[in-house]
């Protein structure tokens, strides 16, 4: 069997996930990653923008994310400006991402340590709630899968409390023209 994908294909709009293009034996071309959100995601924006940045080692060549003037063609960075990953000021080209060097990225997931270890128990009982609902309603035929229905639910939830926060007003929104790049970023 093979699984293909297509610009028929959807998603649910509470699904979430992320993306990475990285090269594991050339670390030195870094991670470009895309967290999203079903309701956002855009595929134009991963496949021809994030894919475009990544196979043509853009980033790493930018200093402070001004894009060097050699490096697009104006058709290219038209559709990258259209895809909301670059930005045009005066007569520079900009990324529009976060590009973190590893100690910044790392220093960025342990600000939420303190955050993380006081939703534990509260998570933790949430995560146990849901799997008990799922263990009384899944045939015991498919109990061994419960984990994986367990992980998709969670996802949606995800999903879910992020499309509220950005419905209510917490969070940005979708830009006026063009898909939501918020959630792609790049470690060097």
């Amino acid at each position: 069997m093979q699984e293909t994908e297509d610009e028929n294909d959807t998603i649910d709009a509470t699904a979430s996930g992320l993306n990475n293009l990285t090269t594991p034996s050339q670390p030195e071309r870094g991670r470009l990653g895309y967290y999203w959100v079903g309701r956002y995601y855009s595929l134009e924006l991963y496949r021809q923008g994030m894919q475009w940045l990544f196979n043509h080692n853009i980033i790493p060549q930018t200093e402070a994310n001004q894009i060097p003037a050699d490096l697009g063609s104006a058709p290219d960075l038209a559709m990258l400006i259209s895809l909301n990953l670059v930005e045009k000021s005066s007569c520079h080209y900009r990324l529009t991402i976060p590009v973190f060097q590893p100690p910044q990225w790392d220093a960025l997931a342990h600000l939420f340590s303190p955050l993380v270890e006081e939703l534990q128990n509260d998570l933790g009982t949430i995560v146990h709630r849901v799997w008990h609902e799922f263990d009384t309603w899944v045939p015991a035929h498919l109990h061994a899968q419960i984990n994986q229905y367990l992980a998709c639910y969670m996802h949606r939830l995800v999903g879910l409390t992020l499309i509220q926060m950005v419905d209510n007003g917490q969070l940005a929104g979708q830009p006026k023209d063009g898909p939501m790049p918020y959630g792609v970023f790049f470690i060097r």
